[in-house]
């Protein structure tokens, strides 16, 4: 049997979000949504307490794919947007666009070496990208 492109996408995205969360300790939670914000993978850390009800987290997607909608306008300006940083008392919040119009959402305890935590996630990315045929 083999595995359609869409399946391979999902896989490949499901191995991204658990790569995220074994390679980032401070990672709370990390989701991939697609272009209208529904989410297609989520991983939480145990006994993670959740700061925003399911509904809010829905309306903080849509407004994150609507930024990064808008970012893709200047791109022809100043480039490709890389990815977006929201730092909060609580958390940073990472989002980044993937190359197959879906976006990563990681939610990260509050904390100075965040950094090293994008250049993680940054580097997990590029890795299943290299290793995956259908996410380019």
């Amino acid at each position: 049997m083999t595995m359609s492109t869409n399946e391979q996408i999902l896989d490949d995205e499901g191995k991204l979000v658990n790569l995220i969360m074994e390679g980032i300790p401070k990672a709370r939670f990390s989701l991939i949504c697609d272009e209208n914000g529904k989410v297609l993978w989520n991983s939480q850390r145990n006994n993670t307490k959740h700061l925003l009800s399911l509904e809010e987290t829905k309306k903080s997607l849509i407004r994150a794919l609507e930024s990064w909608h808008l970012r893709d306008d200047l791109s022809p300006k100043i480039g490709k947007g890389r990815y977006a940083v929201a730092a909060y008392e609580k958390l940073t919040r990472v989002t980044v666009p993937l190359a197959n119009g879906h976006m990563l959402l990681v939610s990260i305890e509050d904390d100075w070496r965040m950094q090293g935590h994008i250049k993680s996630i940054l580097n997990i990315i590029e890795w299943i990208q290299t290793h995956s045929s259908k996410l380019h």
